[in-house]
């Protein structure tokens, strides 16, 4: 446990990591390894339950309020100030944004486009002018930045979307070349095929409701299932731990081989 919880004015010993959007996808089990990885915690709303699991592991945790949602601006910075506030520092970053908008090219109009660019590139630009001015100025740090694998290999159903999350990742690229030689490494994240309520509803609604659809595309995949939010939260804590900062700039898929196929 931290013994200089609650003192601005004195550094946590432990890292502290902070991870926005921690209700959903992979990021309450990310919040719970880098719990168990020895790191203190600043989240946005937690999941039921989960505040009082990290605490259970030996965490300290803030719940940051005003990061209620990380699309809008000033979320990120929201984390920043709780940081600084409850642990006087912060040692690494998971940021998940996304706005999600079904559309073709053809279909595609100014509002939606709007809501993509808000939600999957300005987002991301936020985050990143929160969080790397304080890791530069330590000299040390970790930031890894959920987007998609939509902007790897875009989908013409999701045209809009697959766009922003691109330039997403291009920026995040972008980023790691402009603190790299800091001490400060910035990657991106994107999934696929994961098996999560929020998931599995969406694609039976998209595939009315034919309860052999996920089954099937399942099947599809390289690896021939669906994957799991654990997995997903393990490899994502090990880019944030502080033992690996000799990648940045890169995107990881954790996607069964779609992006590939």
């Amino acid at each position: 446990m931290s013994e200089v919880s609650g003192n601005p004015n004195t550094a946590s010993e432990r890292r502290v990591v902070l991870i926005a959007d921690a209700q959903t996808h992979m990021m309450p089990d990310l919040a719970v390894e880098m719990a168990r990885r020895a790191h203190d915690l600043v989240i946005g709303p937690p999941v039921e339950g989960l505040e009082a699991r990290l605490k259970e592991l030996g965490a300290e945790v803030e719940v940051a309020a005003g990061a209620e949602n990380i699309n809008e601006a000033g979320a990120a910075q929201a984390l920043v100030d709780a940081a600084k506030a409850r642990f006087g520092k912060f040692d690494s970053v998971a940021i998940r944004t996304g706005s999600h908008v079904v559309n073709t090219v053809l279909t595609a109009n100014i509002e939606n486009a709007d809501q993509v660019y808000q939600g999957n590139f300005l987002s991301v630009m936020y985050a990143l002018q929160a969080v790397l001015p304080p890791l530069v100025a330590q000299g040390s740090g970790q930031v890894l930045i959920n987007t998609s694998v939509s902007g790897v290999r875009p989908q013409p159903t999701v045209a809009t979307y697959s766009a922003m999350r691109a330039a997403a990742n291009s920026l995040i690229r972008s980023a790691a070349l402009t603190v790299a030689g800091t001490g400060v490494v910035v990657n991106g994240f994107g999934t696929a095929a994961l098996d999560y309520p929020a998931f599995v509803k969406m694609f039976e609604e998209a595939n009315d409701n034919d309860p052999r659809a996920l089954d099937k595309a399942a099947a599809e995949l390289p690896v021939g299932r669906l994957g799991t939010t654990q997995e997903c939260a393990y490899l994502a804590a090990s880019l944030v731990d502080g033992k690996c900062n000799f990648s940045t700039g890169q995107f990881f898929a954790l996607d069964g081989g779609w992006s590939f196929v």
